[in-house]
């Protein structure tokens, strides 16, 4: 921190991706008077298809990698243990394979045929890889203050509600949105994949605002960055003469 307060305050601009990363910051350094921009990651979508949910089991996904533990694996074998008894299936998207965590997955979800792995993905993929599984809600129950969570971003853009954690910027942005709900613990997440079961209106209402969602594209984003940007780099392209 000592060093790193340095190029802070050298800074012309510090630019977070939501206000949870900017209050984690102007917590560490009270004293300093930074120049902050909070810009939103960009994240290009299309509006996903909106139709009944498909009849079966709750389909959640779990995305990225979901096998760390500092990625909020123990978080979530734990609800899927709470969950062994209901009517969920599992659906894995990601790098999965370390730390032991197909077995203990397949173990805490109550069975082999519970659990399905899909493997790993590339962004543009995701997207028709979650909607043609008909995954109906994700989990993201990260340990730590996630900056701002991509994974989230992904699901929204199908469509996909999610449960987060109450953690830094998952938090923020599903408050912001409606587009799921945010679980302070296991027990809770569990609890709330449970209502979605059992109330579909629930499940329906945060699938309208996952699809509705209107968040920052790629354009939209680099745009701010130009904005912030351009005042801090026209003395220098004065200063060469080449006006690039």
């Amino acid at each position: 921190r000592a060093e790193f307060v340095l190029l802070l305050r050298g800074a012309h601009a510090v630019i977070a991706g939501c206000e949870a990363t900017r209050e984690i910051v102007e917590r560490a350094y009270p004293a300093e008077s930074l120049r902050w921009h909070v810009v939103p990651y960009g994240c290009d979508r299309v509006p996903p298809p909106q139709g009944p949910r498909a009849p079966g089991p709750l389909r959640v996904a779990l995305l990225g990698a979901v096998a760390a533990p500092w990625k909020g694996s123990g978080q979530v074998l734990r609800t899927m243990e709470l969950l062994r008894a209901a009517d969920v299936e599992w659906h894995v998207f990601g790098d999965s394979d370390a730390h032991g965590f197909p077995g203990r997955a397949r173990a805490a979800a109550g069975g082999h045929e519970r659990v399905v792995f899909h493997g790993r993905y590339v962004r543009d993929e995701i997207v028709g890889r979650l909607l043609e599984a008909r995954i109906d809600a994700s989990l993201l129950l990260s340990p730590w203050d996630e900056t701002f969570c991509y994974t989230l971003s992904e699901s929204w853009a199908a469509g996909v509600p999610a449960i987060v954690s109450e953690r830094g910027a998952l938090a923020e942005r599903m408050r912001a949105t409606g587009a799921g709900a945010v679980a302070r613990d296991p027990a809770e997440a569990a609890d709330l994949l449970r209502l979605s079961v059992a109330d579909p209106r629930l499940l329906a209402d945060w699938r309208r605002s996952a699809a509705s969602n209107p968040e920052p594209t790629v354009a939209d984003n680099a745009a701010r960055h130009r904005a912030i940007w351009g005042p801090l780099l026209r003395p220098l392209e004065g200063s060469t003469g080449s006006g690039r």
